[in-house]
Order: C-alpha cells, then sequence, then structure tokens
C-alpha cells in the first residue's frame, strides 16, 4: 500500500511541486512582509515595535496574509481534485483510516517543511534586498535597518494557521456537501459567458468610489473600507473583461480551437482560474497601495522632529514672573505664544491663536473671517492621514474654553458632544505641521486658528491656560523640570484628559 501511494505520488510530483512552490512564496513574502513593517518602524520612530501582537495585528499587512492564505487554498484545491482518484483506488485495495490519515500527514507535513525551510532562505534574502533598497533610495537615513524575532514567528504562526484552516475547509466542505461538490468547485461547466451590463460597469464605479472615499470620512476612519470596494471593484473588472474576451473566442471556433487549445481549459473553469489571477492581482495591488504609501509617507526621512521643545507647558500671563526667574538662575531659553483652550467635540482639547500671531510665528498669511478657522494638525508621519477634528466633514464641534466633564454626553461607549458645543464654524484650510510637538499619543494637541476679530472676541472669556511656553534647557534640565512641575501644581490648569491629574506639561523622551 505504502508503495502504491509512493508511485501515485511520484506521478504526481508536478502538482506537489506546484502546491510547495505556492508555500514557499507563501513563508518567504509572510517574513519579508514582516521584515519590511520592523524596517518602517524605525523610519517612523526610530525603534522597533514593542510587542509581537502589534505585528501580528497591523492592519496594513493583514489582508496581504488573507490574499496568500486564498491562494493557498486555491491551490489545494486544484492538487485534491488531481489526487482524488489516487486515493479512491487505495481505498478500493482496502486502505484503513488510519492508514489514510497517516500518508495525508506525510503528503502534507513535506509541504510544511519544504515550505517553512526554502521559504524562510527565500525570505532572508528578500528582506536583505528590502534593506539595500530602502538604504540606496533614503541614504541620509541615520539609523541602521535590522529586523528583530518577529519576522520568524510570523512564519511559524502563519504556517500553523494556515494549514489548520485548510484542514478545516476541505474537511467541512466534503463532510457538508461530498467530495462530488468539492471536485466540482468553482468549475463553470462548459456554459456560455453571458454578459451583464451592470457587472461591467460595476468594476470601474467601485474602483473610482474606493479612491474618492479615501479623503473621506470613511476612508481616513477604516482603511479597510475603500481597500474592500477596490478589491471588489477589481475582481468585477477582470471577471467581466475575461468573460467578454473568451465569449468572443468562443464565437470565432476556428481562432479558438485550432490556435490557442491551451484556453479550453481556461475557460471550462472559468472562476476556478479567475480566483487564481485575481489573487494575484491583489496582492500586487496591496503591495503597490499600501508599502509605496507607507514610503512615501517617510519621505523625506529627515523630517521635522515630533519634539522640537525639551519642555512644553500651557501655561498663564501671570506666570511671567516666575519665567524671567527660570532664565536668569537655569538658562532656560523660553519662547512665549499668547493662546486660548478650545474643546473639541472628538474628545479633546486643543490650542487656539488668532491669525496674526500665526502669521508672526510661521510666516504664513491666512485670510479669516467670522468664524472661519484654519487646523494645524501636530502629527507624526505615521497619523498624516488619520481623521480630522471635524471627521472630514469641516465643521467641527467646537467649545471656548478648556474642557470639562459635563461637555460630552456619554452614551454607552460612544462620547458625543453636548448642547454646549457649536457646529457654526468651518475649516477653510489645514496642514500637517509641528510648532509646539506631538505632545501627547492619546490626545494629540493640534493648533486652531481663528480670525483677529474673533479671537479678540472670544480670548478674555475662555476658560484655562492662556500662554503656551516653550522652553530648551540645556543644562540642570531635572532641577528646572522639578521646579516647573512644583509651581505648575499650584498655579496651572490640570489636564482633564490626565489620568494621574497632572499639568499640561509635555516632555521630550530623551
Amino acid at each position: 500500500m505504502g508503495r502504491i501511494f509512493l508511485k501515485g505520488l511520484w506521478n504526481r510530483r508536478n502538482n506537489y511541486f506546484i502546491v510547495a512552490l505556492c508555500g514557499v512564496f507563501q513563508v518567504s513574502i509572510t517574513f519579508a512582509v514582516s521584515a519590511l513593517w520592523e524596517y518602517l518602524s524605525l523610519m517612523v520612530n526610530g525603534r522597533l515595535s514593542e510587542y509581537l501582537e502589534a505585528e501580528l495585528m497591523a492592519e496594513m499587512f493583514f489582508l496581504t496574509y488573507e490574499l496568500l492564505l486564498f491562494l493557498m487554498i486555491l491551490v489545494f484545491l486544484s492538487y485534491i481534485r488531481k489526487r482524488a482518484g489516487d486515493y479512491a483506488a487505495l481505498e478500493s485495495l482496502g486502505m484503513k483510516k488510519k492508514h489514510k490519515y497517516m500518508f495525508i500527514a506525510c503528503e502534507y507535513g513535506g509541504v510544511f517543511v519544504l515550505s517553512l525551510g526554502i521559504g524562510v532562505l527565500l525570505g532572508v534574502l528578500f528582506s536583505g534586498l528590502l534593506k539595500y533598497g530602502l538604504l540606496r533610495v533614503f541614504p541620509d537615513l541615520a539609523a541602521d535597518l535590522y529586523y528583530g524575532i518577529s519576522p520568524w514567528c510570523m512564519v511559524v504562526i502563519a504556517q500553523i494557521v494556515t494549514y489548520i484552516i485548510i484542514f478545516i475547509f476541505f474537511d467541512e466542505t466534503i463532510a457538508c456537501l461530498g467530495i462530488d461538490a468539492l471536485m466540482t468547485l468553482g468549475r463553470r461547466g462548459g456554459k456560455s459567458y453571458k454578459r451583464h451590463f451592470l457587472v461591467q460597469c460595476a468594476g470601474p464605479v467601485l474602483i473610482a468610489v474606493s479612491f474618492v472615499n479615501m479623503g473621506l470620512y470613511w476612508g481616513k476612519g477604516a482603511e479597510s473600507v475603500p481597500s474592500t470596494a477596490a478589491l471588489a471593484g477589481l475582481f468585477l473588472l477582470m471577471a467581466a473583461m475575461s468573460g467578454n474576451y473568451f465569449d468572443r473566442l468562443e464565437r470565432n471556433q476556428r481562432v479558438y480551437y485550432k490556435k490557442i487549445l491551451w484556453l479550453d481549459h481556461w475557460y471550462q473553469q472559468f472562476f476556478y482560474n479567475i480566483n487564481m489571477s485575481f489573487v494575484m492581482a491583489a496582492f500586487l495591488f496591496v503591495i503597490g497601495f499600501s508599502f509605496f504609501v507607507s514610503l512615501l509617507d517617510n519621505v523625506p526621512v529627515t523630517a521635522p522632529e515630533d519634539f522640537p521643545y525639551d519642555l512644553v507647558w500651557m501655561a498663564n500671563k501671570d506666570d511671567q514672573e516666575f519665567l524671567d526667574q527660570l532664565e536668569v538662575d537655569y538658562g532656560v531659553e523660553i519662547k512665549t505664544q499668547p493662546c486660548i483652550r478650545v474643546s473639541t467635540g472628538d474628545f479633546a482639547e486643543q490650542t487656539a491663536i488668532s491669525a496674526s500671531a500665526y502669521e508672526a510665528w510661521t510666516g504664513r498669511h491666512l485670510d479669516l473671517k467670522d468664524r472661519e478657522i484654519f487646523v494645524v494638525y501636530q502629527r507624526n508621519r505615521a497619523d498624516r492621514n488619520s481623521l480630522g477634528i471635524d471627521y472630514n466633514a469641516e465643521t467641527p464641534h467646537i467649545y471656548i474654553g478648556c474642557a470639562r466633564n459635563d461637555l460630552w454626553l456619554y452614551v454607552q461607549d460612544n462620547i458625543i458632544p453636548g448642547r454646549q458645543f457649536e457646529d457654526s464654524y468651518k475649516i477653510i484650510g489645514c496642514e500637517n505641521r509641528i510648532l509646539t510637538g506631538v505632545l501627547s499619543a492619546s490626545n494629540q494637541e493640534n493648533i486652531v486658528v481663528f480670525s483677529d476679530e474673533y479671537y479678540a472676541g472670544v480670548c478674555e472669556k475662555a476658560e484655562g491656560s492662556d500662554l503656551a511656553v516653550m522652553m530648551q534647557i540645556p543644562d540642570h534640565y531635572q532641577t528646572a523640570a522639578k521646579r516647573i512641575y512644583s509651581y505648575a501644581k499650584q498655579h496651572s490648569q490640570t489636564n482633564f484628559f490626565s489620568s494621574e491629574g497632572g499639568n499640561l506639561i509635555y516632555k521630550k523622551e530623551f
């Protein structure tokens, strides 16, 4: 029985090699993708991800793993169809159930070992090429690029999960539908392709909608929405174009049967082959629009610092005497900017200044009128395409004054702006620019610019800090910081979003 099994496996060696080759492709790409994610982590924040879970749940690459899994299912489906006859012959010869499981374990265990061994070697090679390419593209990259243990763990976990899912999928399909249903899955049975006008139009429309949606609420709030729409449109477009092509070939019998006989197999298994083609096209799509977009987000590498000052303190104008004393005692270099505090409906508190103050600070003139505002988003490059304070509606909810507990309504797990917020403001422009710094990872503090007239009318009634203090502390940092914290505890605004009840003081991570 064992000899018959090995002889049948040898006769199907070409098909077995294709399955193993796809497994090698899956492992090598998984390893290279994980290594690339580590490289990008170093480029964004100068360090590797702290937790392996962050690697496993990285939304940017999760779709890639799904596509590779789908590709493996399709490849195994084709292989099982070809091997079903061999196993049927073995069963007719009296093969027992335990022998069947032993043969299957030997057959697919070999694929697992070959895929993991050769795939890891190729993954290391691809990772080295990626590193070389990144260093060539970004020659001014200060930190050397390297990857930790995550790619190694990723390929092992991905392989185990892949084969468990494949086993469950085929086992349940055979148990519920029978082997005959599995053998015909994805075939067209020679039926003529029928053109559908709506299907042909739906593909380009979905692709166009996905690109438009990238700049709207759902596109920035959930990246999977435009990605799913684009991939669905890509599938419909490929199916429509391929179906129309084969329909024309079928009408021209002489060309179809005499010159391109190999397309007969493609036509008879239309959906199986279109699925295989779609997986590869979708994989290239994800590579192009996920990986390279992330690379573009890191150009130039020598971007402004996320935190250009040693210490930023939201103080008050009455604290000027204390600031003067800091300059005398510790040589602190101080820059101040009059401002007010405003709360926004996205459960955050921002710094607000006038248009003339913004022009003096940056040299850029803004022509603002009435309740028109300009927003400076202070966020690092990883969050560059995130939602704004208006959820991309251009009409944010704003309350003039610092945050208080009664400003929002707390409905189950949702936080909704209350009646004290006004939505009559309109954002006429915004930019990504770091002026004071990316002050908080959880609640990034942006800068809202009002017109001079409106700012003058509300600055006196606004509650909270009214002076942004940016400090460089060349010497005696610990002593000076301790004195500032002690003074602020008695005189400054409390940070509403801090669970520790501290003040609005942000320090650079040295």
